[in-house]
């Protein structure tokens, strides 16, 4: 079975939708977007590794994926 890798750019500052955060911290459905997305790829058990880019400095991934692998 091949190996398979997501890479999910969640690096932007969500100028166009406005707000002070940014869409991929957003809260949707008690989660956010980011998060929301990882749960959804990796619970289809065909990801072998997800990277995650985000912006320099950012911190906030750290804490919104913390709970997956």
């Amino acid at each position: 079975m091949p190996k398979i890798a997501q890479i999910l750019v969640a690096a932007g500052k969500g100028a166009r939708i406005g707000g002070e955060t940014p869409k991929q911290y957003r809260i949707l459905g008690g989660m956010t977007v980011l998060e929301r997305t990882v749960a959804a790829t990796v619970s289809a058990g065909i990801i072998d590794h997800c990277i995650v880019v985000i912006a320099q400095g950012d911190k906030r991934a750290a804490e919104v994926l913390s709970g997956y692998d």
